[in-house]
Parts: structure tokens; sequence; C-alpha cells
């Protein structure tokens, strides 16, 4: 995965076609965001530490030289990833594990993190540092706390809504920072995100597990080398997700140090399952039995459809006739989660008027996702699409309505408002809707050759992403030139 990530950084990419400059030269590897490969790395690069620390012990060369190399790869790799939470929170542990952990003299100490104080404040003047970011988290934490009020202070608005939440108050000026037909899917902050979703009781929850870290480090538990190692790492990987967010991967990996840690620390009782005492336990033999078979069971529906979905956009891609099918099959295998159908709405949706078989299907894929998602704003924009392709007009108009409700601010809805009165040829509701997608569109959208490079630089990336834009920019003016 390193040695791939830093592949990219010089645009040799054997998988992928893909300009690295379009990342600001942040690499990514098979993780996908460098963010997340950054907050990733933070677990082998302590995992190669502790080695590399036993192997020094016994003087074995050969482990010497294989860790000292993987530690200079994740190392190397995480510069490259551009991650500055995680530069912060390692930085940090360093500090930490000088100050609290190291056998080093009191003066050496001093010296010592005098010297990487210094580093870190060269480091910081030195490097380019693009504060992109840093607007842009500064603008979503503000919005974050706009959002809770004292009716769901308690228990938060349920697990996964924060985008909904959010783009109900989400200014334009998130455009000049985040990708203009991107939804924000977290506050990147781990500790706003419960806190949105899960109110006060979440956030008590958040922070047992912190406490239990100043528990058993006040209590001076962490002895060994390797507990230092998987205290540190957790306390590191804390520290970033209060800049970041977590995936799947994350949580299994942290999951995987918390085991040790507890096994390491806390002392647990034996208990032995005798025939004796097996009737006293099979209630709850049986409980562990249901949730088991229930794991596995949502495991292998993920399995199959994921399976079926690669293989029916694969399908599509080629203009198979079968994807279609595929696709619905997929849909089938996780009925209770929304992606797998809207993913088969989105790809078809332009042939719904041509079949009416797949129109149907559509429809019964939208009441679906409208009832998994508490109808939220992404179900109402591909409602007004399927509307609009239909000629239902009134049914758009209402979707049209309730998004607006919900994502005022979303450049997708006016896109797909005005494309739909364009079709319509009512010019003059067409221009509101292109107006008001214009509106949203940072400066540097209209950037011209007379401008700095930094502008001209982001108008084509803009470009890149955001290309629906400019085609209905090319609309507006068509419409203007009618009238």
């Amino acid at each position: 995965m390193s040695l791939y990530a830093v592949l990219q950084y010089f645009n040799i990419d054997p998988l992928t076609n893909i300009d690295n400059a379009e990342f600001l030269f942040r690499v990514y590897s098979t993780i996908g965001q460098p963010n997340l490969l950054g907050q990733f790395l933070i677990f082998p690069l302590c995992i190669s530490c502790f080695f590399l620390k036993d192997t020094i012990q016994e003087k074995h060369v050969r482990g010497i030289a294989l860790y000292s190399f993987c530690f200079l790869l994740f190392a190397i790799t995480l510069y490259l990833t551009k991650n500055r939470a995680t530069w912060l929170a390692l930085t940090t542990v360093v500090l930490f594990w000088i100050l609290f952990f190291s056998h080093i003299k009191k003066s050496h100490k001093k010296i010592l993190l005098l010297v990487l104080s210094a580093l870190a404040l060269i480091a910081f003047f030195v490097l380019e540092i693009n504060a992109r970011s840093i607007h842009s988290r500064l603008i979503l934490w503000k919005g974050t706390l706009n959002i809770v009020d004292f009716q769901h202070l308690l228990f938060g608005y349920g697990l996964d809504t924060f985008y909904q939440k959010y783009m109900e108050i989400m200014p334009k000026e998130v455009f000049v920072y985040e990708k203009f037909y991107t939804t924000p899917m977290s506050p990147h902050s781990e500790t706003l995100e419960v806190f949105v979703e899960r109110g006060l009781f979440g956030i008590i929850s958040y922070i047992i597990p912190i406490i239990f870290l100043g528990y058993i480090y006040v209590k001076k538990r962490i002895c060994t080398s390797l507990q230092q190692i998987v205290f540190t790492a957790l306390v590191a990987h804390l520290i970033t997700v209060q800049f970041s967010f977590s995936t799947v991967e994350h949580w299994v990996v942290s999951s995987a140090f918390w085991a040790i840690l507890l096994l390491q620390t806390v002392q647990t009782k034996k208990y032995v399952l005798s025939i004796k005492t097996l009737p006293r336990k099979i209630p709850s033999l049986a409980l562990l039995a249901i949730c088991s078979c229930v794991l596995i069971y949502s495991s292998y529906a993920f399995l199959k459809t994921d399976t079926a979905m690669s293989k029916g956009i694969t399908q599509y891609v080629n203009s198979s006739p079968e994807a279609f099918s595929t696709l619905n099959s997929a849909t089938e295998y996780s009925r209770f989660y929304a992606y797998p159908s809207s993913i088969l709405i989105s790809m078809f949706t332009p042939f719904a008027r041509e079949d009416d078989n797949i129109s149907l299907h559509i429809q019964r894929h939208l009441d679906r996702w409208g009832r998994i998602t508490q109808y939220d704003f992404k179900y109402h924009v591909a409602a007004i699409k399927y509307a609009a392709v239909g000629g239902y007009k009134n049914r758009a108009e209402y979707h049209l309505e309730q998004a607006q409700k919900k994502a005022p601010n979303l450049p997708k809805l006016y896109t797909e408002a005005g494309d739909m009165y364009y079709k319509m040829n009512d010019c003059s509701t067409a221009i509101f809707y292109f107006e008001k997608l214009q509106s949203l569109a940072p400066p540097y959208a209209f950037a011209t050759e007379n401008d700095g490079r930094w502008w001209q630089e982001e108008q084509r990336i803009f470009q890149k992403h955001a290309f629906r834009f400019y085609e209905s920019m090319n609309k507006l003016m068509e419409c203007r030139n009618k009238k």
C-alpha cells in the first residue's frame, strides 16, 4: 500500500490514469483519500516502531534493516499524504512518550523537546502548507454547532443523519474549499459528529474510553514496550479523528489495538463452562448464537450485494442488456440499505421513458430509498429527475419544493431543476434556477487569463469535477439569447 502511494506521487499509477495534481500531489493509495490513508498509517508505523525497538535490543541485523526500511517507508508515505491531523497527533504522542515513557535523562529530555519543537515550527513555516482544509473545517464546525437544538440535545438526530441536517443550513462558502457536486458527509470531527447524531448520551459514551486511557496511565499500568506502543497508537488515532473521520477499515484495526490493550492491562476472571452449569448458561448462549447468525447473514448479504454490484456496473459500462437485471438483483440482497437502489436509479432513470419495466422498478426503488432515508434531499433530487423523464411536471415540482426545504444550497438540485425546465422550453423558469446555480459557484469558476496562476489552476480542477456546471451555464446563455 505504501509503495503504491509513493508511485502515485510521481504519477506512476498502474491501476488508474489520474493526474495527481488534482489531489495537490497528496497520495491516497488504495484507501481512496489522503486523510484516511494518513490516519490508517498510524497503526503500521507504531507496529514497525515496536518491532524495530525489539530487534535493536536483540542486535538482530536483518531485523533492524527490515523494520528500519518499513518505518522509513511508512513515514515517507505519511509525509506525502500531507495529512496534518496525523502529523499533529504523532508529534504530540512522540513528545508524550519522550516525557513520560522514555528513560532519557531529564536534562536531555528538555534539550530534545526544544529541538523537536523548533523543528516543528521550522517545518510549519518552511513547508508549503495549504490552508484550504483548515478553512473548510472551520466552516463545517461552525455550521455543525448551529445544528443541534434543545429537543435533540439528549439523544441527537440519529445515526448517519449529519449530512441531512447540515444541508439545511450549509452556506455556499463551503464550495470554495469542497467539491461543487459533493455533499459534506461528516463535520471532520468525530466528537462533533457524535454530538449531532447521538447527543449528550453519545458524547458520554464516547468519552468513557478516553477516561479509561487516562485511568490506566495514572495507575501506571502502561509498563511494557508493547503496552506503550499500543497506548500511543490509540491516543494518536483519537487525536487524528478530531480533525477527520473513520471508515470500517480504521474501526477494525483500532478495535484490534483496543483488544490488545485490554488484554495487556485489565485483569479478567476465567470462566469454565461445565455440564453442571450449562443449563444456567443456555439463555446467554442462545442470545450469542442469534447475534452471531444475524452478523453472519448480514455479512453474507453485503458480500452478495457488492459482488452483484461490481458485476452489474461492469456490464453497464460494456452496454450489456443484462446490467439492469444484475443491479436489480443486487438491491434484493441488502433490502435495508439505500445505496444499491440509489446507484441503480442514477444509472437507469434516463431509460425509464423507453422501457416500462425499468420505469416500474425505478419507482419501486425510489419508494424504498425514501423510506430508508426518511425522504432526504437526495431522494427528492432523484425523484425530480425521474418525474421529468416521465413528463410528470406536477410531481417534479412537488419534489423540487421539498428538496429546496431540505437543501437550499445544493448545486445538483438547481442543475436538475434548470435542465428540467430547459427541456420543457420554459426559459424563464430555467433561467431562474440556472442563475441560482451560478450564485453558488466559487469565484475561481469564472477565472480568466488575466487572473493569477492559482485561480486558473483552481478553475482547471473545478472544470474536471463540475463539468455539468459549465453545461448549465451554456444553457443559461442560450435561454437568455432566446428572450
